[in-house]
């Protein structure tokens, strides 16, 4: 389980990272980031994620194997609901566009803790 809960918050921290490089690249806290910086491609930083999101899922669903199928299907289900909540809902349709987005930026972060 901690396997899949760790590569699912480096996707979703890739995959942020991936979205903002536009902004990041301006700010100065964020500017020396890998991909703003040059040291990452965005389309390899983009692909890492996705592989990162590709083997959470995996291993959330293979908890199955150790324990009983309804309890891996839980482990998958949140691992999903916390991934899409935060690439998708947090950083993709609020982070830039409402003040809302800091309460579910809490729970993406509560959810993959």
């Amino acid at each position: 389980m901690l396997g899949s809960v760790a590569a699912g918050s480096a996707a979703a921290n890739t995959l942020t990272n991936y979205h903002d490089r536009d902004i990041d690249a301006v700010m100065e806290r964020t500017k020396k980031r890998p991909i703003p910086s040059g040291r990452i491609t965005p389309e390899n930083a983009r692909n890492f994620g996705i592989v990162l999101a590709g083997i959470s899922l995996v291993l959330a669903a293979a908890i199955a194997l150790e324990t009983t199928p309804e309890q891996g299907a839980w482990a998958a289900i949140f691992i999903a609901f916390g991934l899409g909540n935060n690439v998708l809902v947090y950083s993709y349709a609020l982070k830039r566009n409402s003040w809302s987005n800091i309460i579910l930026g809490g729970l993406c972060g509560a959810l993959r803790r």
